[in-house]
This record gives C-alpha cells, sequence and structure tokens, in this order.
C-alpha cells in the first residue's frame, strides 16, 4: 500500500482548478471517507501560505476535530477537487463562515453562526471572473437606458423594479457564461432575452405582474419577485419549481455552479 493510497482522489488524479490560494486545513472526513465539503469557514491565517481556510464535512464531532491526527493541512485546490462546488465562494473574507443545506445541496453563508444574504458585489466581482470571450458580447447599459426604456414599458423605477435587479443590469448584465442569456435592457437583433420580450413571455405563462424576468431557459424562466427573491418557473409544470433568497444566491448557487 502505498502511502497516498488511503486518499479518496490519487494525486496523479488531482486537477488543478484553483491556483495561489495556499494553504487551508481540513478533516480526513474529507479526503479519506470521499464525504466532501458541507460546512467550511475563514480565519485568519496563521503564516503567509495559510489561506485562512478550514474545511469540514458535516458530520464531525467535537471529539474527532479535536484530534489532530484527523485534521491535515492540504493545498485548497485538492480540497476543491473533492468539492468543485466551493469554487466561488473562496475569496470571501476572514470571519465568515458557509453551511450547506443537505436538502437543497446549496450553500448559505453564515455570519456569527446566523444566516445572512450573500452580498450582491461579491457575486457579481465572481460572475465577471468567468466572463467568456464570445464573438458578439453583449453591451453594458448606463442608468439612462435603463430609465428610458423604463418609462417606455410603463414601470416605476423604485416600485416596479428591485433594486438588486437595476445593479444587476448597469454592472454584470454584458456578461456571457455558461448556457444563460440572462435579460437584457439594450436590443440586438441576435438575441432573444431582450427585457420586453421576456416580459411578453411571463405574461403569456401567466407570470405577469409576479416580478421581473432575469432570464429564460428552454422554455423555463427565472423572475425576481418585489420582496427580492428568485423563482424558476417551470412551462411543463406551470408552477414555481425552485426558488433562492435573492439575486446573490441565484447568481453564485445557480447560474455559477449549475449553468456555468
Amino acid at each position: 500500500m502505498g502511502l497516498f493510497s488511503k486518499y479518496k482522489i490519487k494525486a496523479k488524479d488531482i486537477k488543478q482548478y484553483v491556483a495561489n490560494y495556499g494553504g487551508c486545513l481540513a478533516t480526513k472526513m474529507i479526503t479519506q471517507k470521499g464525504l466532501g465539503v458541507n460546512y467550511m469557514y475563514r480565519e485568519k491565517p496563521d503564516n503567509d501560505i495559510d489561506s485562512g481556510w478550514r474545511f469540514f464535512s458535516g458530520h464531525e464531532t467535537d471529539d474527532y476535530v479535536s484530534n489532530p491526527k484527523n485534521v491535515e493541512v492540504y493545498d485548497v485546490n485538492t480540497i476543491v477537487n473533492y468539492s468543485p462546488d466551493i469554487m466561488p465562494f473562496l475569496d470571501i473574507e476572514e470571519g465568515f463562515a458557509l453551511e450547506r443545506d443537505l436538502e437543497t445541496g446549496r450553500f448559505y453563508l453564515l455570519k456569527n453562526d446566523e444566516k445572512t444574504k450573500f452580498d450582491l458585489d461579491y457575486a457579481v466581482s465572481q460572475l465577471r471572473k468567468r466572463d467568456e470571450d464570445v464573438p458578439v458580447h453583449a453591451k453594458l447599459p448606463v442608468k439612462e437606458d435603463l430609465e428610458k426604456l423604463a418609462k417606455e414599458l410603463g414601470l416605476d423605477l423604485e416600485s416596479d423594479i428591485p433594486l438588486d435587479y437595476a445593479r444587476y443590469l448597469l454592472t454584470a448584465s454584458d456578461v456571457s457564461f455558461g448556457v444563460l442569456e440572462p435579460v437584457q435592457i439594450l436590443y440586438e437583433k441576435s438575441r432573444q432575452d431582450y427585457l420586453p420580450c421576456l416580459l411578453e413571455e411571463m405574461e403569456s405563462l401567466g407570470l405577469g405582474g409576479k416580478g421581473m424576468p432575469v432570464c429564460s431557459d428552454n422554455g423555463d424562466i427565472y423572475y425576481m419577485a418585489k420582496d427580492g427573491k428568485v423563482f424558476l418557473y417551470s412551462a411543463d409544470d406551470s408552477r414555481d419549481v425552485d426558488q433562492w433568497d435573492n439575486l446573490a444566491d441565484w447568481i453564485l448557487n445557480e447560474w455559477i455552479l449549475n449553468k456555468g
């Protein structure tokens, strides 16, 4: 038996997902039992090569973690190989933790052990890192473009359009990433995601007045309600089949992780 045969992923099979994050601590529940990452937090680094990240499967007891034989030092990239879906969260600042909801599989941000909303600026920064080089890139609108289109559609910027929705349009609606084509407010003949067109699609599905369209996906539609939650409406089921706490949650847990 070789020295590294105890690990679920052999050294030769480790893929390069991320670089230059440094080291971290992780339990053998992840690397030897292959249970994956379900809880993670970032603290002040111990040294210059420490990222501050600490990864757990969520199945560890206090006694287990207290035994130094059960926790080892790894490169962050090694742990990403066990749970690639932690990648969008690696830039979160010190003092935060993330916990996976085992029912939905999504990560939720924790601050002082309480769930807190993902920050839209952070989600947009992660999205922009993944912007793809495509032949025809969407253009990023300015506030005057949004005001003009809202007036044409008879929409009030304060009461009809959620603030985070407007912020997304003005900071990230030019991003091309994965299989989704989120809503645009600048008309381009080659695109199917023009806001007036998606509003008409929502109307045809019986969703008129329920919120603002985020994007369509093979006949289904993601939309943002006035309370900030994002829903997925299934045309086949004629109902909402999924939801996210806010637009940042949708960007990180749906667009980047599942549709990227």
